[in-house]
């Protein structure tokens, strides 16, 4: 290309990418030529540019998956307006019959192939590190760090599943209640964690919203919750026209979908609104039959996104009522997703299925280990008696008897890994400093206490107790070895129902559905502290004292992600209620101050993504590489985890 027909190329990808990056907060500055390159025996020119943008993170966005996922989505459009913007510049370098045109980010492209293979191989590696990493990480990590950093990272471990560009969801109208949708991992992806969704509404009105899900597909299982998990619900604000609208991360449990793809490797996900304002699009089926979950409407190099169904109803209507569900029809949005949620374990090998498991011992001894205690000879006066009997007189040395040593026993044998490592020696000298825990923030209420604080030592008491408690219940997923007070204070909470003669008769009647613990720090009054009113004659309940705690936990071991961590000890305190509390009762044998307690309530206090004390984030700038060609020939990513 000349000066003039690179101008006209600029001008058409530049006004592409501001008009979708400009949906995405982030501002387009550049585009910079670097160097072009024709190939004739394809008839290819290829032209690597240089892209420059910024914008206010987080979350941190990969730019130039951006950039590769607009131009290739909308390549027709963009080929007719090279050629209207060449006519109109009198230019006719685009105008003539272009075969293909695409791009690929710099970390997605491979060098050209040579014409002919060469002589021989070389006989030793390359001094500069590769321009593209690896697919995956390596089985095992290297036993020293490499001499000189790659120069592109590998993939983040946090990635996004993008259905349609900000562009194509304008030209969409056809809308419904819910959606049924089907995600399948690849045949060589290990265990994802789906940890964001985001949906497309042209509304800016406050909309509820519900998102079911369950292993496995969702045919046959429609109209009916049996089998389904909600793993967010809530209120919503629109985001409005040509943007989506991302169900707030506090809302969200994180829901795992097995590696290995197949059936074992599926999910089905619901989501559904209390209002007919979700944009769907129409899908192709591959019999064109209406079957669903037969193609590939968006993916990853990890995860899939069939074709399924749209519901014209809330909540979930009956399936014999067929004029409910369309389909096929295609989802519009973004998932966000981990692709290594078991790291650092992972480097050890492919993880399938949560939870996490242990990292692999050392490397195996040969034999089993055989202890022998040490035998202690001893002098006998007499080797014919071991053990006399008494005398009646005392003799006139003292009689020395045999050590009988017990036969050696033998350990079990050894369990063999599936990639030992080296035996490392201990160190002589202790490390420089402790291992850094994690810290967890909860607060605790006890419910009918003393009505006065506890003191110093029966503070202590009540740390041991929670402490060997969240231990016990937890096992490896999370090791506590220690708890901070962070404060302290008196409160009024409702009695517990086994002290109290009150009988409450609901309004309205109970729904028993499986819901998974989502974090909600919004509420600054915990459920236990609500009085019932008197409605419809009913006697108010009894008010006891209490004292509720805000807690640090100290994390010292852990197989789930850290923001997991509050809601953890959550459950756990919150399934072995009885347990608790009678730990606590135990102690008030010895400490009066806990002999009365009846309930132990507790919720997460930390907020995903928040850290206190964090400076406002800068402007990031940031830069991404990409190749592009035009061809002319034919030749062309609180609660817990659901699992």
């Amino acid at each position: 290309m000349e000066d003039e027909d690179w101008d006209i190329f600029n001008q058409v990808i530049f006004d592409l990418l501001k008009s979708t990056t400009i949906d995405l907060n982030i501002h387009l500055e550049s585009i910079t030529l670097i160097k072009q390159k024709s190939y004739e025996d394809t008839n290819t020119v290829e032209v690597d540019v240089l892209l420059r943008a910024q914008y206010r993170p987080p979350p941190e966005k990969k730019f130039s998956t951006i950039a590769e996922n607009t131009f290739n989505l909308q390549k027709d459009t963009v080929r007719a307006n090279l050629k209207k913007v060449g006519a109109e510049a009198k230019r006719y370098y685009f105008t003539t019959e272009v075969k293909e045109i695409g791009v690929v980010s710099k970390e997605n492209a491979t060098n050209r192939p040579t014409l002919s293979p060469t002589d021989s191989p070389t006989l030793k590696p390359t001094n500069v590190p590769s321009l593209v990493p690896s697919p995956s990480p390596s089985a095992l990590p290297t036993s020293s760090p490499s001499d000189e950093p790659s120069s592109i990272p590998s993939r983040e471990h946090v990635q996004e599943i993008i259905t349609a560009t900000t562009n194509e969801i304008k030209n969409i109208d056809d809308t419904s209640h819910g959606f049924l949708v089907n995600m399948r991992t690849k045949d060589d992806s290990p265990v994802l964690l789906i940890n964001g969704l985001e949906f497309y509404t042209e509304t800016t009105e406050t909309v509820g919203f519900e998102v079911w899900s369950k292993l496995g597909s969702f045919e046959g299982f429609e109209g009916t919750y049996d089998g389904w998990d909600i793993v967010a619900t809530g209120m919503v604000k629109g985001a409005g026209y040509g943007r989506y609208t991302p169900i707030p991360p506090e809302l969200f449990t994180p829901v795992s979908i097995p590696g290995g793809g197949g059936t074992k490797g599926t999910r089905a996900f619901y989501l559904t609104l209390n209002s007919k304002d979700l944009v769907i699009k129409l899908g192709k089926s591959q019999s064109n039959s209406g079957a669903t979950d037969n193609r590939v409407m968006a993916s990853s190099p990890d995860l899939e996104i069939y074709n399924g169904k749209a519901v014209l109803s809330y909540p979930f209507p009956n399936p014999a009522e067929t004029w409910f569900y369309h389909s096929p029809r295609v989802f519009l949005g973004v998932v966000t997703y981990d692709r290594l949620p078991c790291k650092p374990f992972s480097l050890y090998g492919p993880v399938d299925e949560l939870p996490c498991g242990d990292v692999p011992t050392m490397k195996p001894t040969l034999k089993p280990t055989i202890f022998v205690e040490e035998e202690k000879e001893v002098e006998v006066e007499d080797e014919t008696i071991a053990n006399p009997a008494p005398t009646l007189k005392p003799t006139p040395k003292p009689t020395q008897l045999v050590v009988q040593t017990s036969p050696p026993s033998t350990s079990f044998p050894p369990t063999i890994s599936i990639f030992p490592t080296k035996s490392i020696a201990p160190s002589t000298t202790p490390t420089a400093s402790p291992v850094a825990s994690i810290k967890v923030r909860i607060i605790v209420t006890l419910h009918n206490t003393p009505d006065i604080l506890m003191n110093q030592e029966e503070q202590g008491m009540f740390i041991d107790t929670l402490v060997q408690f969240l231990n016990e219940q937890s096992g490896k997923a999370m090791v506590v070895n220690g708890i901070d007070v962070e404060s302290e204070e008196m409160v009024v909470v409702t009695a517990s129902p086994a002290s109290t003669q009150t009988v409450i008769t609901p309004s309205t009647p109970a729904v028993a559905t499986n819901v998974s613990s989502t974090i909600n720090t919004t509420n600054t009054t915990s459920t236990s502290t609500e009085v019932a009113r008197n409605t419809l004659g009913q006697r108010r309940l009894r008010e006891v004292p209490g004292v509720r705690l805000i807690v640090i936990l100290k994390v010292i071991s852990t197989t789930l992600p850290h923001n997991l961590l509050g809601d953890m000890a959550v459950v756990a305190a919150e399934e072995n209620q009885i347990d608790l509390v009678e730990r606590f009762v135990r102690v008030g044998l010895d400490y009066p101050y806990f002999e009365k307690i009846d309930r132990v309530a507790s919720f997460s206090a930390d907020v995903p993504g928040v850290q206190s004390g964090a400076s406002s984030t800068s402007k990031k700038s940031i830069e991404s590489e990409v190749d592009t060609y035009v061809r002319g020939t034919d030749d062309a990513s609180s609660g817990k985890v659901i699992c």
